[in-house]
């Protein structure tokens, strides 16, 4: 073994002997081409950065020099067009704004690193930046254009207090580096348009009370702050576990979610036990949850009203429910990402509390799902998990699912119980636009023919009004029967003419 050991010893100092020599012999290579025919190649003419929020730096993006000629070439200068210092690359790991005598051998490649950090920009507004690199050698200039979207930010950078009535306007996004608390007698109101972007231990602790006032076209976003890729097929902003979530803790009482966005969390919501009495804990309604490492809604003793709103790809169930009096009418809830998690069903229902706790609960629970679909990728696998004490008899579970497409494994006899399911389609698929998950590609409309075409109870719509239009603002069927789900179909006027000329 020792010998082997003196032989790669011995080998490696010969290799590395003969890099420098070689390293030394081309750094003194002085035979460089002049000919200005010999011409550079460059990987793209015009480089687009993401959007940056000022002060912050942006994802390293690469330019690829190429020399796919017969000669060597050395560039005289490699520099930045402007003065205005946005833009930073690195050109051999160095960082600079301008380098000289930049060698490049026939065949071989260089690459410039390149990332943006903008300074107060002193606007609301975004701002175009751009600026050239310049190649510049035997005559020749070449260039690559950079482009980025500047927008300056309110920088959230230490945990913040709200201990009195705080609104949050949009004029600006927030960048949130830490955590939010809302004391228990504040109310924290956030207007349409806000765009509160997460970093990746940032989590929002709610005491008091959380009032989200997005309006269909301009509703409120809870993202990650990154807005590069991680692959080419894959944001950032699609992916999960990149920022903590919104936690409503046992003192929150009245909080209202409306025309929110909530993207790729460690978890979207999760709410503590409380007394439950007439005032709902949350109304949720026409919002999109989606893409959590954890559930996208989890509840313990909670009175909770969700309408029109999309709880998608929660990985460790995308809605879980415990002890409590929930209603649901016209809501998605789909899981198509799961991970290894207790609750890997789209669905969880619980009268005997939570897994995590330690002792087994038998409270009452009532969950009642109007026009709504409950679905996902498991195949013949259910995707409702129910959680009840082993003495089911004195258990109370009062759940009813009417005018709903599920999937879930269902007995003749059970089908027919009319205390809990009433015109409900089982096993069909809902026929959703698309459910990539391997790239993270989803779009929860339905198809033209989908199964859950007109098969709502009209008698929800015509008795609340705030089901009337769909999540997007469409208006529901009410000369037929509205369309189960979140989204309402839309026929297109291609569709049209093919039902005419049937």
């Amino acid at each position: 073994m020792e010998s082997i050991k003196k032989k790669y010893r011995s080998l490696l100092v010969v290799l590395s002997t003969i890099l420098f020599l070689t390293t030394i012999s081309y750094s003194c290579k002085d035979d460089f081409t002049t000919d200005s025919q010999y011409r550079l190649t460059l990987s793209v003419d015009t480089l687009k950065l993401d959007t940056i929020l000022t002060q912050t730096i942006s994802s390293t993006n690469i330019v690829k020099v190429y020399n796919q000629t017969e000669e060597d070439i050395k560039v005289a200068s490699i520099l930045f067009e402007s003065e205005k210092g946005y833009f930073q690359i690195n050109v051999n790991g160095k960082a600079g704004r301008s380098f000289s005598d930049v060698k490049i051998a026939s065949g071989d490649s260089l690459y410039i690193f390149v990332q943006i950090m903008a300074s107060e920009l002193g606007q609301n507004a975004p701002l175009l930046i751009e600026d050239k690199i310049k190649f510049i050698y035997n005559g020749n200039t070449q260039q690559v254009v950079l482009s980025a979207y500047g927008q300056d930010a309110y920088h959230i950078r230490n945990t913040l207090h709200i201990d009195q009535n705080t609104v949050w306007n949009n004029d600006k996004p927030y960048l949130v580096y830490d955590s939010i608390i809302v004391d228990s007698v504040a109310t924290w109101t956030i207007q349409h348009g806000a765009r509160i972007f997460m970093h990746k231990k940032a989590t929002i602790l709610v005491n008091g009370t959380m009032k989200v006032e997005g309006v269909l076209g301009d509703e409120v976003l809870f993202r990650t702050h990154r807005t590069d890729r991680y692959s080419s097929k894959i944001a950032y902003d699609q992916m999960a576990n990149q920022w903590k979530g919104i936690h409503i803790g046992s003192s929150s009482q009245k909080n209202e979610i409306h025309f929110a966005n909530i993207m790729g969390g460690a978890f979207g919501i999760e709410i503590d036990s409380s007394e439950i009495n007439d005032d709902y804990r949350l109304i949720l309604a026409n919002s999109t949850i989606m893409n959590m490492e954890s559930s996208c809604l989890k509840a313990h003793h909670a009175k909770i009203l969700a309408y029109n709103t999309i709880f998608a790809n929660g990985e460790n169930g995308s809605v879980v429910l415990s002890c409590g009096d929930y209603q649901f009418d016209h809501c998605t809830i789909a899981t198509y990402k799961r991970g290894m998690g207790f609750y890997s069903k789209a669905l969880t229902l619980s009268n005997k509390g939570l897994a995590e706790f330690k002792e087994e609960l038998n409270l009452p629970m009532k969950a009642h799902f109007n026009n709504c679909i409950i679905y996902g990728n498991s195949g013949t696998q259910s995707e409702i998990l129910f959680m009840q004490p082993k003495e089911k008899e004195v258990s109370q579970m009062d759940y009813m699912f009417d005018h709903c497409l599920l999937l879930d494994k269902l007995t003749e006899e059970e089908l027919n119980d009319s205390t809990h399911y009433n015109m409900t389609i089982i096993n069909e698929k809902p026929n959703f636009v698309s459910t990539d998950y391997e790239n993270l590609q989803y779009d929860f409309h339905l198809a033209e023919d989908s199964p859950c075409k007109e098969k709502g109870d009209l008698g929800q719509v015509l008795k609340k009004s705030y089901l009337q239009t769909d999540r997007e603002g469409v208006v529901r069927n009410v000369e037929a029967a509205p369309d189960l789900g979140a989204l309402q179909i839309v026929i297109t006027e291609e569709g049209e003419n093919e039902e005419e000329s049937k």
